[in-house]
């Protein structure tokens, strides 16, 4: 092969090659995707402060019961889970569903502990599983709120969300079977109605459709919880069950004074917007938002929320580790679709996810290259590239990466990394051209393109499909 000296001499950092998601609009100002790529922060700031690495993947565990997964609760180091129809243990073999009870409701189940009992509410009924007597009792008290669908925990209270009302109300002291219909208080800063209740804290945040109200239990007889003075704010809640703790905070998808949607955060007792200006356009032309949801988790210490939309068939998540988003899709050529996490646990030490199209359970770890043996596609675009309107002729592009990487045998023996480009903001796309990244050991492949001709406006895309750690340090580029 003839080296370009003058080409490698001339390599520089392309800015921006590793990066969050980003997708605007004006394609030509931005069209930088980010999907199944980890944003992380070094604390070796002089080489490498950033780069991304692949997500975790899922390792298949078992199909437990029947029908789809609809949630998991860990209770006193035993797991429950509600699949299909019925609510259940599920043995620390990560095998064995033993039924203990069933519901009617269709849709998402909201599952919550007291230490002693499980509460299982399905948007029709409320049930109750004592675990000390193994009894599955159907609520009949007058004072329970049916067709509620949101529900949490706080100082040996159940709490529950009144749907298409002000109110929210508790359960008697460490028994979900006993509600009085004198136990709710009304969220009254503006009349809109409770959208959910989440405790995180010993801080109850009582999410309105247009507003957020911060409760605490101040030990009154008649009612334990009051308002906390101040803080009252016109941030509202656009979807029940987006509402998630991940790195110690309250996470949700959620609309200011004007309606506009947006993703916050709480930040101490104030709610933070984290949402970038070109993701509040993308969600402004969803269909439908009401049916997201999400859930939190902390792995490899990344804090994530992750927010799936059901009907839009997208899942986003927010990287708290780097303050960075990106998309968490399933590739199933020649589409990305939404990521199969339904519900999620930590039980028996693993991380543990329920997949909404099946029973199978998975354990999410570092350690697995693959969606119970589905390919993840990691993909990333870079920023555009340009000078001032001038014509360049690209000479030379090395992707920075982690090589030699390649598995002892079958797919992923000999990785490849691909590469296209597009000179009109991504509308339009060169063909791929493959590298390889080195099989096992080959420590000292570099994943080198030379000659890819000449743009005034050039965006590159990246690709990896075999089942391998990924590593990605950053691009170089020679143009003149």
């Amino acid at each position: 092969m003839v080296v370009n000296r003058n080409a490698t001499d001339n390599m520089k950092p392309i800015k921006g090659f590793v990066g969050p998601a980003y997708v605007d609009p004006a394609l030509k100002a931005s069209n930088q995707r980010c999907i199944n790529l980890l944003l992380e922060v070094s604390q070796n700031e002089e080489k490498t402060p950033i780069k991304h690495i692949g997500v975790p993947g899922l390792r298949d565990l078992a199909t437990i019961g029947t029908g789809a997964t609809k949630n998991y609760i860990e209770v006193n180091g035993e797991l429950y889970g509600a699949v299909g129809l019925n609510f259940g243990r599920i043995e620390s073999d990560l095998a064995t569903f033993t039924p203990l009870g069933s519901f009617s409701g269709t849709g998402r189940i909201t599952l919550v502990d007291n230490g002693l009992q499980v509460l299982v509410i399905d948007g029709l009924s409320g049930f109750v599983y004592d675990i000390a007597a193994m009894t599955w009792t159907q609520i009949t008290d007058p004072g329970f709120v049916y067709g509620a669908t949101q529900a949490d925990f706080q100082d040996g209270y159940g709490i529950v969300a009144l749907p298409n009302s002000q109110q929210f109300g508790i359960s008697g002291p460490y028994n979900f079977l006993a509600w009085d219909a004198i136990d709710f208080t009304s969220a009254e800063g503006l009349p809109d109605n409770v959208s959910t209740v989440v405790s995180n804290h010993r801080i109850l945040h009582v999410l309105g459709t247009g507003t957020l109200e911060l409760f605490f239990n101040g030990g009154d007889a008649t009612f334990p919880f009051v308002r906390i003075d101040g803080a009252f704010y016109e941030v509202g809640c656009s979807a029940p069950y987006s509402a998630a703790v991940a790195d110690d905070s309250v996470f949700w998808l959620g609309n200011n004074s004007e309606g506009a949607l947006a993703v916050y955060r709480m930040q101490g007792q104030t709610p933070q917007r984290i949402s970038t200006v070109a993701l509040e356009r993308e969600l402004a032309q969803y269909s439908r938002i009401d049916d997201a949801f999400a859930v939190g988790l902390d792995i490899g210490r990344h804090p994530i929320y992750i927010l799936t939309f059901p009907t839009e068939d997208k899942t986003w998540c927010y990287n708290a580790h780097s303050g960075s988003w990106l998309e968490w899709l399933e590739w199933v050529g020649p589409s990305f679709h939404r990521y199969r996490l339904n519900c999620l646990a930590k039980a028996y030490g693993k991380m543990l996810v329920g997949d909404y199209r099946d029973g199978r359970m998975y354990e999410l770890t570092f350690d697995e290259q693959t969606n119970g043996g589905d390919p993840i596609r990691a993909l990333r675009t870079t920023p555009n590239i340009g000078k001032n309107g001038r014509r360049l002729k690209h000479q030379r592009l090395e992707i920075l990466m982690e090589t030699g990487v390649g598995a002892l045998t079958g797919q992923g023996y000999d990785p490849h990394v691909s590469l296209r480009w597009s000179d009109d903001g991504g509308r339009t796309w060169s063909n791929e051209v493959s590298r390889p990244i080195g099989k096992m050991g080959e420590y000292k492949t570099r994943v080198v393109y030379n000659r890819l001709g000449q743009a005034i406006d050039r965006v590159y895309e990246m690709t990896i499909t075999d089942p391998v750690q990924r590593a990605i340090l950053g691009g170089l580029l020679s143009v003149a």
